[in-house]
C-alpha cells in the first residue's frame, strides 16, 4: 500500500505493481486511487499488457508512455496488440495524500510480469458434435490447485469466447452452476 507522503510517481509505480500481481478484490491497488476512482474502477474488466515506462512531467503529472502489446478481455481471452499506449493518471490530493483519479478500466500489467505471473489454459468445447475444440485463456498464477480448478470451471460455465461460440457447443447442461467456490 502507499506510504504516507509518497510522491505522485511513487503512487503510480505502486499502483502498477499492485495491479500486476493477482489479489482478491485488488484491495491494495485500490488504496492508490481516490475514493471515487476506487468505486468506479473494475479490475475484472480485463487487462492491458504493456511495454513502457512511467515518466513524471512536472511535480504532479505522471504518465505511462509505451506500447500496448496485448490485452485480456473480461473472459481472459488474449488478443495481441501493437499500438501506442499512453495513460495520464490524473493525480489529485485527497486527505493530504496523492492519489490516482483517472485510469483505464481493468488491470495494467507490464509485459515481463504478464509472462512471469500468468499461465495459459485451454478450455474445451464440442465442435461438429464429436470433436473437442480448445479455447485459450490466461489466468494469474494461482498457487492453490483448488483455486485453479474453480477459475477454470467458472470459465467453462461462461461458455466459449465470442469468436468461437458460433462453431461450438458446451457439453455442460444449461443452468449448471458451481456449488463450491
Amino acid at each position: 500500500p502507499p506510504d504516507p507522503g509518497d510522491k505522485p510517481r511513487q503512487i503510480v509505480e505502486g499502483y502498477l505493481r499492485a495491479t500486476s500481481h493477482y489479489q482478491p478484490n485488488y484491495s491494495v491497488a485500490k488504496q492508490f486511487l481516490t475514493r471515487m476512482a476506487a468505486e468506479k474502477w473494475s479490475p475484472e474488466a480485463g487487462a492491458s499488457i504493456y511495454r513502457g515506462s512511467v515518466t513524471a512531467t512536472g511535480e504532479t503529472t505522471v504518465k505511462l508512455d509505451g506500447r500496448l502489446v496485448g490485452s485480456l478481455d473480461k473472459d481472459r481471452k488474449y488478443t495481441a496488440r501493437d499500438q501506442d499506449f499512453n495513460v495520464d493518471f490524473g493525480l489529485l490530493q485527497e486527505n493530504g495524500e496523492w492519489r490516482i483519479d483517472k485510469l483505464p478500466a481493468g488491470l495494467m500489467v507490464a509485459e515481463f510480469l504478464f509472462t512471469s505471473f500468468y499461465q495459459p489454459y485451454d478450455l474445451y468445447f464440442v465442435g461438429n458434435g464429436s470433436s473437442l475444440v480448445p479455447d485459450h485463456i490466461y489466468l494469474p498464477t494461482l498457487s492453490n490447485p483448488a483455486n485453479v480448478a474453480s477459475a477454470l470451471m467458472k470459465a467453462l460455465l461462461k461458455g466459449p469466447s465470442a469468436w468461437l461460440k458460433p462453431a461450438v457447443a458446451s457439453a455442460i447442461p444449461p443452468n449448471t452452476s458451481l456449488s463450491v467456490d
